[in-house]
């Protein structure tokens, strides 16, 4: 019945960490599918029509002359260039009417632009053209009409254009076409190599294949976000496998340590394999973090209640001792990998908060002293404290925080924070009624939120880099999450004086620090706050008013 036990929850982890990661890629093909689908070609945003600088009207796209007039039509350096003189001649007549600017240097600027406006537009080339167009315009019943007919060359920009405008007359008994015809010199070099240079807008490219949707996928920074994903399932649903078979768990002392210590040592394998001979770096360390955050949740199931007779047996003792040691080598292993400054501080902080988690469980009780349950709830938050300022003093020993540096800072803080939550919550279980527990161990609530506190403060202010701003808003997120758990100490000490003076006073020192250290004079005042509030009940308790 053991081995079955065994198998069922061996399966059961297996399926799950496979869905878990077949559900991310699936929803990421399908956000991609969707954004590739929904988002609209460039090649297929028409471009707007020019206007014609002689008459105004619109020129096709496609089409290298006036339809109207038989201007030249003007290349993008040149509409540009006639843009930039339109503009100073509106600052020039700006100047005039203020009186900034007149007499004969206002006419002799107006000289320059119009003659620089005449050089770009060929406007001299033109004059007689437009004004045989606006004779005829000016006729009643008139309506003009123009047929650009090119000569008949390979090319139709080597030679000169011949452009047909006819006067249609309308009288009484007939209508009448007068064609006038017009000739245009050959187009400047410039502008003929800008119009040979056009090309049309080239179709929208076709939809990609599976194959290439894929190798997209696969990238590095999807890799990354599909192994968080899939490393937060895993252990949640580690975690609520825990929970669910706590009691299944306590009756079988094998599965305390063969089920969880195996899957572990096996992720931690994976993960070493991977970096050393797949050499796939992103991959491993998404592996090794998922399997050191495991590595408390062996502990939690170890220290499984049970008051039967097989829960004191040689068995269990020996998975107590051999367990610290498997797991110092592959955590330490593991360290080298994610956070290769300070591996050891990685072993010291999550081996100890996960040890603390076995002294919870043989000693812990209802029926413990206040003074004893708080030094239990001490250990393991002495542990993850001390490794965390420590790992910030290495960081900040050659004076700068790199890139690199960063990753391992937030790994290292992230899972020494989740290895010193569980003994704590454990202690809770067993120590009575949670919230007169509360009241008791509220001090090392503000305790515990301090390296939170103290790397977000010194991340938001120490990195200024422009490729590390990612980083230092994570960092000023951590410090406001630090600063409320820090002062949730004091709230949840409430109404026992023992608990709300050490943690006001904690508080005040903290708060003092942060306005000293990293100048910020905005901390004096939740430290003046905190110290005020522990005077006052200090005051009572002396007075006799509150008991202590």
């Amino acid at each position: 019945m053991d081995l079955v036990i065994l198998f069922i929850v061996l399966a059961v982890l297996l399926v799950m960490s496979f869905m878990a990661y077949a559900f991310w890629f699936a929803i990421i093909w399908g956000f991609k599918h969707a954004l590739r689908k929904g988002k609209p070609s460039p090649a297929s945003t028409p471009s707007p029509n020019r206007s014609c600088q002689n008459c105004r009207s619109e020129i096709p796209l496609n089409s290298a002359f006036c339809t109207f007039c038989g201007s030249i039509k003007p290349s993008a350096i040149v509409g540009e260039l006639l843009k930039d003189l339109a503009a100073t001649e509106r600052q020039l007549e700006r100047f005039n009417r203020t009186g900034q600017l007149g007499g004969a240097a206002y006419t002799r600027l107006k000289q320059e632009i119009a003659a620089e406006r005449e050089r770009l537009t060929g406007e001299s080339r033109t004059t007689s053209t437009t004004g045989a167009t606006d004779s005829r315009r000016a006729t009643p019943n008139v309506a003009p009409v123009s047929v650009t007919q090119p000569a008949a060359t390979d090319d139709p920009f080597k030679s000169s254009p011949s452009v047909v405008a006819g006067a249609l007359l309308v009288g009484d008994d007939s209508i009448v076409i007068e064609p006038v015809p017009t000739f245009f010199t050959e187009a400047e070099p410039d502008e003929r190599d800008a119009r040979s240079s056009y090309c049309p807008a080239e179709p929208a490219p076709p939809r990609r294949s599976f194959s290439e949707v894929l190798n997209t996928f696969l990238e590095e920074s999807n890799i990354r976000w599909g192994e968080i994903i899939g490393g937060l399932l895993i252990i949640g649903c580690s975690t609520a496998l825990v929970v669910s078979l706590w009691s299944e768990i306590a009756q079988i002392p094998v599965l305390k340590f063969l089920i969880f210590t195996t899957v572990t040592a096996a992720l931690f394998g994976i993960g070493l394999y991977t970096e050393h001979r797949w050499k796939l770096p992103t991959t491993s360390r998404g592996i090794l973090t998922t399997a050191t955050l495991l590595v408390p949740l062996n502990f939690l199931a170890i220290a499984a209640v049970s008051s039967s007779v097989e829960a004191q047996s040689g068995l269990m003792l020996g998975s107590e001792l051999i367990a610290p040691a498997v797991f110092l080598c592959l955590v330490y292993f593991a360290g080298k990998v994610l956070t290769p400054d300070w591996p050891h501080l990685l072993v010291a902080g999550v081996l100890g908060s996960s040890i603390g988690q076995l002294l919870v469980r043989h000693f812990a009780s209802p029926e413990l002293e206040p003074a004893l349950l708080f030094a239990l709830g001490l250990f393991p938050l002495a542990c993850y404290v001390t490794a965390s300022l420590w790992m910030l003093k290495r960081s900040l020993a050659d004076g700068e925080i790199t890139e690199d540096e960063t990753i391992a800072i937030f790994i290292t803080v992230g899972a020494l924070t989740f290895a010193a939550v569980l003994p704590f919550a454990l202690l809770l279980y067993k120590g009575g009624p949670v919230w007169l527990t509360m009241t008791y161990l509220a001090p090392l609530v503000s305790f515990g939120g301090f390296p939170l506190l103290a790397t977000g403060m010194l991340l938001w202010r120490r990195v200024t880099s422009r490729e590390l701003v990612a980083a230092r808003t994570v960092g000023a997120s951590l410090a406001l999450l630090g600063t409320a758990i820090v002062v949730s100490g004091i709230i949840l000490a409430w109404p026992n004086p023992a608990s709300i003076v050490p943690a006001a006073l904690f508080n005040f020192a903290v708060f003092t620090a942060l306005a000293i250290l990293l100048r910020l004079p905005i901390a004096h005042l939740p430290a003046a706050i905190c110290f005020a509030l522990a005077y006052l009940v200090l005051f009572h308790v002396a007075a006799g008013h509150l008991p202590w």
